[in-house]
């Protein structure tokens, strides 16, 4: 495989090259944990004022608590992984690591990559110099849009 089509990819920016941002979740999970507090203490009022029976209280603990104990495992996750995701990935860190891990796929590994991130290869043939079998010149590659 001829290397020099993939030189394109060092004019991209490493700022084109998004980072997860998971900002906007980690928000979103807190107001819902801060929603779940008060629930908690409005459930903790209506069983002390005899609104409601044990038995309702314990249910409605339990689900809130289960509620809770879910988003704050996603949100540990979210928190502990977000600082690690930033700037992790360059344009010329992504290039080199497919020149790398090219060699080592084989020929079904690296057909799948072509059917699902290559839209068109432009070739042409030479004729041969010794021998009958003509040679492929790759001209330019495709990629499909993400």
């Amino acid at each position: 495989m001829q290397y020099e089509k993939f030189e394109k990819f060092n004019d991209l920016e490493s700022d084109s090259i998004s980072s997860i941002d998971n900002s906007a979740e980690i928000e979103v999970i807190s107001v819902e944990i801060g929603q779940i507090e008060k629930k908690h203490e409005e459930i903790m009022s209506l069983f002390v004022t005899n609104r409601i029976d044990f038995n309702a209280y314990q249910g409605m603990v339990k689900l809130s608590n289960q509620r809770r104990s879910e988003l704050e495992t996603r949100l540990n996750f979210l928190q502990k992984t977000a600082p690690n995701m930033v700037n992790k990935y360059t344009a010329e860190n992504i290039v080199s690591n497919f020149r790398e891990q090219w060699a080592v796929l084989d020929n079904e590994q690296r057909q799948q990559f072509v059917q699902k991130f290559i839209k068109r290869i432009v070739m042409h043939g030479e004729t041969p110099k010794a021998g009958r079998i003509n040679e492929a010149v790759i001209d330019d590659i495709l990629f499909n849009d993400f």
